[in-house]
Order: structure tokens, then C-alpha cells, then sequence
């Protein structure tokens, strides 16, 4: 798989940089530079190589001009360097940087010319753009391993409603929990973000429904109708943030208007709402259209309807169904323009740009150290005594009355919490940083809710060395997958959530992560941390062995779980400043590329030149002058001169260079977060 560079100003190894604010690296293409022993200008680098997310390599191409010489030399460095990302910030720092290999495509080069080369790269430290490391991207970058092996992830469609009208959708998580609240007659439901209450006593539902109370004796079925009448218990709910929007609405009162009906859905489930008919308009290709008026992703195409839902794309002969996922997106997805409103559904459309650097985008690491004092005041709470349960095809096993991941193996313990490992003796600790960590742990499938665990690992930091311990972790954690062909959220599959009653009736309940409907959270007392349910502790009716880390926060700032600090949206783009930052620092004149041989490609006047020992020579020129019928290398340093007269350019290069040109121009609408659909 390949990936083109697709947004922002270029970086790399070159050390022609002017320090902004934060001591950030900023560019200019093309620069140039008088030194003492002549001018040197440079170019946009091309990345070709980024091994481990550890190490980037390419071709910066350069012109060099010693001091009493006339004229330029065209050639090209290759470079290395270390890296270091800040993903959070979006942030890489460079190091360790060094020329490989100079490359000019005349003869003789005076070893002037390439001492001022060599000055192209200094050897100190840079934090620079993530941004603009992605864009710096060869057009054909090569997928790390990690990018490249998809998960076997489930693809089976949610329940997908269409309606012609305002409504929401009310999640529960199968069958309704309820918890008895002390003091009254009411039972309120554990398993769903809505303020819904059930009072035993009649059987009748009620629910706060944009500041409305509606009701009604069945759940399911619809047919709710507005209330202001509501039994006298609700006024005896204790004072505390839980209720705060239950005593808000106390009394009921009757609308100015009723609130939008909604749908009860006891499975996965989409919601997708038309305002109105569906109103067809272009998406850049004559067949293919998308409902404008609607939020949600939805198209028509030859008589068939597509819906983007978690990244994953359905398709169906009509609104109502059947819905089955796509094996094979209609190549036409891609011809939607860059400013087209649903543009957005690039990244999600396999060959894209877009979706190729979703994917590079969800591979990177993130990488954070934990001591181990910290470490030791950590707390794993439990259901009664530890039980575990082994995990399909592997050797582990995992304890399933625990909100916490803690995993056994070989009579060791391990937790997976806020992105880190933890090794311990005893289920409920003393626990410690683990080192290292079995490699059974990533074995763990995608059918198993732990799934995302095994993308957390410990890391190696040789340039830090004060008794932490380091560990990496990517978009996996957070619930965000490569299928090898694009990004999508959630696994796909479906996991039975805990659940437990205590002698008094108190239910103890938690989630795993689910896929679909996340962004509908509604305004309920346990809303969705990330993309699952914080859980129900029985109103602290049971003693746990210990508190869980889960339900109230971690004890200490060094392990705030990312996939729950992690803000609840499909994307974000970088802020309005950022991009005028950016945007200023890449010239429209630099259009000087390099191939995997590190010859240097000029475009001019809407034509490919390549630089020979000659001079600039368009692709035709090379063609009349040189003839023949194979691919050869033309004035290249040490090249015999019969090995300098076959030359047919093979097209894939030129084409290669334009997608690349084409790039490079592009507005830059850098997504923060990879898209995942809505």
C-alpha cells in the first residue's frame, strides 16, 4: 500500500530553519543560504522511508553554487534522522540527523559543491510540524507493517432507522437495568444515557425528554405522551450532580411545544434523519448524489443507497432496508471534490489520499512514562473474590468481575490501565510498571472486549533514564482500527455487559466499548466516557474489594485514561491560526521532486523537466536525443557514457510526480483526529 502526502508546509532533516515560538521549527521552500564557501538552496525533502515511526530517510533535492563559480549544480542529498512524535501536540522532534549519500547529475562535481551539500543537514535537535512531516510524504511512501495488517473486526449492520421528521434514538444496552433509589418507589435505568425512571408500582415508564417528562406502560413500542403529572417521589430524590437536570424539571410542566418523538432501540443502532423527502444534489460524478438534507453521510448511486455509520459503509435498495455492509465501495466514491460539503467521507473511501493517511494517522505512537510510585497507588476493585475466565486462542485468561482489564499469566497478573501495563503478584496488587509484558497479551482477538489492549505496549526510551517506564500506544486504544484499506471505529462486535445484583436487588453493572450510536450520547447521569458506559456500582450497596479505578477517575493525573479524556467527535480540524501559520511557511514556486534514484524532476510551464548533465530537458527532448528503448540513467555520476544514450522515461515516473505536484498544492484541511464517520 502507498501513501501520498496530502496537506501543509514540508519539513524534514534540513537544517536551512528558522526558530518560531515553543522553539518550533518553521520552513520555507525553497530556501537559500550564503555560507562561506557559497550558496546553498534547497528543496521540498521527500520522505520515503519512516521505519518504526522511529527513523525517517529520504531525498532533499538541492542546487549548490561555490563561492567564484557562475552557475548552480542541481543534485540531490539523501538524509536520516531520528524521530520523536508528540501526537497530543502534534509535535516531532529530530535528531541524530546525517547525510547518507549526495547525489549531482553533472560531472566532474568540484568537492566544494559537495561540502556545501553536506551543510544542507545539521546535527542538533528540531521539534517540528507533525503536519508537516505527513505532508513531506513521496507520493508511493511505503506503510509501516503496522498500518498494513488489518484486524479481523466485525462488519455486520446496526439496526439503521430512517425517518422524515426530527427524532432521537434512546440506546439501551439490551434489556433495561434498573437500580432502586433509596428513599423513593422509583427504579432508575442504568444501561442508557437518558434520565429514564420506572416507578414498580404502576409500571409505567417515565423520561425527561428535552426538558419534557413523558411516559408510558411499555418501553419499546413508541407512543410516549407528555406528562405533568409525575408520582410525588420524584421530589424525594437526593440532592447531588446525578439529578440535577431531574430537579431542573420539577414540576412537570406542559411544552410551549412537544419535543421530537423518539426511538427505543434495544441493539446497535444508527439513526438517520431526513428533513423531509430526500433532497438529491451532485457529488462530483453525474450517477452519484448525496441527501443534502440530512446530517448524517447517505447517498444514492444507480438505484442503490450507501450510509457511512463507525467508518464502515452499508448499502441497501431502499431507506427501509435491507442494509448490508459494502464489499467493494464504487470506485466514483472518490471522484467527491475536496470542497464538497460531504468531503469528509474521503477518508473513508479506499485509495483516497485521505483514507491512506487516516490509516498512517491511526498507526502513529503516543508514548508516556509512569514511575512506580505512582504505579504503587494503584487500585483494582472487584465483585467479590477475582474470577477469571480464559480468552479464546490464547493462554490468558481475564477477570470478568472486574471494570478493570487485569489479565493472568503463568500465575502473574497483569493490568492494562490509562495506556500503560501493570505487573503484579495478587489480583488486587501491589502493582508496578511492567517492563515488559507477555506476548500472549497480543494475541487477544477482536471478538474479545480487551481487544484494544493489545495496542498498548512497553517502549524503550534510550535517551531517558530516570527509572520510569515507558510505554507507546496508537489510535487501537482508543477504539480506532485500520482495516488496511481505511479507518473505522469500534470493533464491530457486540459485548455482553457485567452484570450483578446484590441480596438487596442493587444492580453492580458496567459496558465494554461498543461501535455504533456513540455519538448520540443523551443527557443522562452516566453518559458515555469515550464510547462506553462508566458503569453502575449498586449505589455503593456492595463492598467491592477495592474502589474501581474506573468509576471515579484515576488516583493519580500520570494514569488519566486517554480513551477517557478523549473528546466525543467524528473529527476535528486544526484551528483557523494554525493553518495561516502553516500556510504561510510553503512557497508555490518550489517545484523541485526527486525519485527513488534521487533524480531531481522540475515542473514548469505545466511541463516535467528532468536535470541531465546537460541541463533541464523535457520528457520528449530526453526521448528524441537519446533514444532507445529502455529506462537509463542520464549523466548520472560514474555512468559510462554507452550507459548514458538508451533512455525511454517510463511513465509511471511522471505520474508519480504529478500526483505528488498535485498534493503539494492542496489546501490544507489537516484533520486533528482521523474521520470515522457519523
Amino acid at each position: 500500500m502507498t501513501l501520498s502526502p496530502r496537506y501543509l508546509p514540508a519539513l524534514l532533516l534540513i537544517g536551512c530553519m528558522t526558530a518560531r515560538a515553543e522553539d518550533i521549527t518553521e520552513l520555507d521552500y525553497p530556501r537559500e543560504e550564503e555560507l562561506a564557501g557559497g550558496t546553498l538552496r534547497i528543496h521540498h525533502p521527500v520522505i520515503e522511508v519512516w521505519e518504526g515511526f522511529r527513523t525517517v530517510e529520504g531525498w532533499v533535492p538541492i542546487e549548490v553554487r561555490p563561492a567564484g563559480s557562475r552557475d548552480f549544480l542541481v543534485g540531490a542529498l539523501r538524509a536520516r534522522a531520528s524521530t520523536r512524535i508528540d501526537l497530543e501536540r502534534r509535535l516531532v522532534r529530530l535528531s541524530n540527523q546525517e547525510v547518507l549519500e549526495v547525489r549531482f547529475s553533472s560531472t566532474p562535481v568540484p568537492p566544494a559543491a559537495r561540502e556545501l551539500a553536506a551543510q544542507a543537514v545539521r546535527n542538533r535537535p528540531h521539534t517540528v510540524l507533525l503536519d508537516a512531516l505527513l505532508r513531506s510524504l513521496a507520493e508511493d511512501f511505503e506503510m509501516p507493517p503496522q498500518a498494513r495488517t488489518p484486524a479481523i473486526l466485525g462488519h455486520a449492520p446496526p439496526r439503521i432507522e430512517v425517518v422524515d421528521r426530527p427524532t432521537r434514538l434512546m440506546l439501551i444496552d439490551k434489556l433495561p437495568v434498573a437500580a432502586p433509589i433509596t428513599g423513593t418507589g422509583l427504579e432508575f435505568v442504568v444501561n442508557t444515557d437518558w434520565q429514564l425512571f420506572h416507578e414498580p408500582r404502576t409500571g409505567r415508564w417515565y423520561v425527561l425528554n428535552e426538558g419534557t417528562w413523558q411516559t408510558h406502560t411499555l418501553l419499546a413500542t413508541g407512543g410516549w405522551t407528555t406528562t405533568t403529572e409525575l408520582p410525588a417521589d420524584f421530589r424525594n430524590l437526593a440532592l447531588g450532580d446525578q439529578w440535577t437536570a431531574v430537579r431542573d424539571a420539577l414540576p412537570a410542566r406542559q411544552p410551549a411545544r412537544e419535543p421530537p418523538p423518539f426511538i427505543v432501540s434495544l441493539e446497535p443502532a444508527e439513526l438517520i434523519v431526513i428533513d423531509g423527502a430526500p433532497r438529491l444534489e451532485a457529488a462530483g460524478h453525474p450517477a452519484l448524489k448525496y441527501v443534502a438534507n440530512t446530517e448524517r453521510d447517505l447517498f444514492e448511486f444507480e438505484g442503490r443507497w450507501y450510509f457511512l455509520a463507525a467508518g464502515r459503509w452499508f448499502e441497501g435498495p431502499a431507506l427501509d432496508g435491507p442494509w448490508h455492509p459494502v464489499s467493494q465501495l464504487p470506485g466514483t466514491f472518490a471522484a467527491i471534490p475536496e470542497d464538497h460539503p460531504r468531503a469528509h467521507v474521503r477518508a473513508a473511501v479506499p485509495g483516497t489520499i485521505e483514507s491512506l493517511l487516516a490509516i498512517m494517522e491511526a498507526t502513529l505512537p503516543r508514548r508516556h512514562a509512569v514511575g512506580a510510585q505512582a504505579a504503587a497507588r494503584l487500585e483494582v476493585g472487584y465483585v467479590g473474590p477475582p474470577r477469571f475466565e480464559p480468552i479464546a486462542g490464547t493462554a490468558l485468561e481475564r477477570a470478568v468481575n472486574s471494570p478493570n482489564y487485569v489479565f493472568r499469566h503463568n500465575n502473574f497478573y497483569y493490568l492494562c490501565e490509562g495506556a500503560a501495563w501493570f505487573l503484579a503478584a495478587d489480583p488486587a496488587g501491589p502493582w508496578s510498571p511492567a517492563h515488559s509484558v507477555p506476548a500472549e497479551l497480543y494475541r487477544i482477538p477482536a471478538t474479545d472486549p480487551a481487544y484494544f489492549v493489545t495496542f498498548v505496549a512497553p517502549a524503550i526510551e534510550p535517551d531517558e533514564d530516570d527509572g520510569r517506564a515507558w510505554f507507546e500506544y496508537n489510535s487501537g486504544y482508543l477504539g480506532e482500527y485500520s482495516t488496511g484499506v481505511t479507518v473505522v471505529h469500534g470493533t464491530g462486535w457486540y459485548y455482553t455487559p457485567w452484570l450483578w445484583h446484590d441480596p438487596r436487588g442493587f444492580p453492580v453493572y458496567w459496558s465494554h466499548p461498543y461501535t455504533y450510536g456513540w455519538h448520540l450520547t443523551g443527557p443522562g447521569p452516566y453518559s458515555h466516557r469515550f464510547y462506553y458506559h462508566g458503569g453502575y456500582w449498586g449505589a455503593r450497596s456492595i463492598t467491592l474489594a477495592s474502589e474501581p479505578v474506573g468509576l471515579s477517575g484515576p488516583p493519580d493525573p500520570s494514569f488519566q485514561d486517554p480513551r477517557l479524556a478523549r473528546r466525543g467527535h467524528d473529527y476535528s480540524t486544526i484551528d483557523e491560526q494554525r493553518q495561516a501559520a502553516y500556510g504561510a511557511s510553503l512557497s508555490a514556486d518550489d517545484d523541485y521532486y526527486t525519485d527513488r534514484e534521487g533524480n531531481v524532476y522540475r515542473r514548469q510551464d505545466d511541463q516535467w523537466s528532468r536535470h541531465t548533465g546537460s541541463g533541464w530537458s523535457t520528457m520528449e527532448q530526453l526521448e528524441r536525443q537519446y533514444g532507445g528503448s529502455s529506462r537509463g540513467s542520464i549523466g548520472a555520476v560514474g555512468a559510462a557514457p554507452q550507459q548514458q544514450q538508451a533512455y525511454k522515461q517510463d511513465p509511471e515516473d511522471i505520474a508519480r510526480m504529478q500526483r505528488y505536484y498535485e498534493s503539494r498544492r492542496r489546501s490544507y484541511n489537516m484533520y486533528g483526529h482521523v474521520y470515522v464517520g457519523r
